[in-house]
């Protein structure tokens, strides 16, 4: 979920825009928006930047891993093949 401090602020930083005349609605405003931004916001099925990196590191490893194993599958294919060549059998 989202930092509800940063929430607050993004609330803020829109109802300092609004018009002077909306200054007494301002509290009740700001309550109501972050509301809403927390509402959207979880329905969008967000991740924080903190899960989406270690996501992403874990796929980086992962990844690395797929290709030494790949490395390693066509070396090892390579000595069957030589050794079939060579006509030695398992």
């Amino acid at each position: 979920m989202f930092d509800p401090k940063i929430l607050n602020d993004m609330a803020k930083e829109f109802t300092s825009h609004l018009p002077p005349a909306f200054s007494e609605f301002k509290t009740d405003f700001e309550k109501h928006l972050k509301h809403f931004m927390e509402r959207c916001f979880s329905e969008m099925n967000l991740v924080t930047r903190e899960e989406f990196d270690a996501q992403a590191l874990l796929l980086s490893k992962t990844c690395a891993k797929l290709n030494s194993l790949e490395a390693r599958l066509r070396e090892l294919e390579g000595e069957v093949e030589n050794e079939n060549e060579n006509g030695i059998d398992e």
